[in-house]
């Protein structure tokens, strides 16, 4: 298990290649590189391809590694002369880019369908738009990729009112108390100003948006201790979430800003 784990983390790990020569070039290194991990390290894997590259001198085996119930990505590099084997990064020593990522390009980690039953949400509004298709983020402000999407997403419910309407809830055990107590208070107080001071939070910070509210004649130094501050969603355990009409979820910034794009795509329809 230690060894999956370190797998899963993707950290680097090298290991002595044993035994003798394989084929020519390429064949025969993807059944020798699983026939290592299942018998030296007790991992379960899927070769997705063998290619030589000229710019780290090794060969390039694509891997799926089986955790249980999740399938993670994996390099695994094998020296010219087929003696070495390692797993993980790979770095350009000279710039620190790093190479692993456009060597496992195509690639991503298979996860269990996760789907929320959505009357299990918290539904407490305002909410943003007046569609039928119901959407719910889980997100916040701590989150570097939550503070990208939120205001993405905000933006695009505005262009689609017609046929969204978002919830958001407020994942209040990774902020600090005077967060909570704002959007907990402009919540309440202030539903007209709540999404666009959520805009401000996550794009600008806490000053920022604690100045937006002063324009805004909002009385923020008033506001009594966070009442309201939702619980964590029953099955979701990152953020930013997302949570479809149909139960399912979207974790992460790149699965939710795909969303966007394809919220837009069917508004050009």
């Amino acid at each position: 298990m230690r060894v999956l784990r370190a797998l899963a983390m993707v950290f680097l790990i090298s290991v002595l290649w044993t035994g003798g020569a394989v084929g020519d070039q390429e064949a025969g290194l993807c059944p020798k590189v699983l026939s290592f991990l299942r018998e030296k390290l007790k991992a379960k894997a899927e070769c997705k391809g063998v290619r030589f590259d000229e710019k780290v001198n090794m060969y390039i085996v694509r891997l799926m590694v089986d955790l249980g119930k999740v399938k993670m990505p994996v390099a695994a590099y094998v020296s010219k002369d087929k003696k070495i084997l390692f797993l993980g990064k790979v770095f350009d020593f000279g710039t620190g880019e790093l190479l692993t990522v456009k060597h496992l390009e195509g690639l991503k980690p298979k996860m269990p369908e996760l789907r929320v039953d959505l009357s299990q949400l918290p539904s407490k509004g305002p909410f943003l738009g007046h569609g039928g298709e119901q959407l719910v983020l889980v997100a916040s402000p701590h989150c570097p990729h939550c503070r990208k999407v939120l205001p993405e997403l905000i933006s695009a419910v505005k262009r689609h009112e017609k046929k969204y309407t978002l919830n958001y809830v407020h994942a209040g055990r990774l902020s600090p108390e005077e967060e909570n107590r704002l959007v907990s208070c402009v919540r309440e107080r202030a539903p007209q100003l709540f999404w666009d001071f959520l805009a401000q939070l996550y794009s600008e910070g806490l000053q920022k948006a604690r100045q937006w509210l002063e324009e805004k004649a909002f009385p923020y130094d008033k506001c009594g201790k966070a009442t309201t501050n939702q619980p964590a969603v029953p099955g979701i355990r990152a953020v930013p979430s997302l949570v479809l009409a149909d139960g399912s979820v979207l974790t992460g910034e790149n699965e939710i800003e795909d969303f966007i794009k394809k919220m837009d795509g069917e508004g050009k329809q």
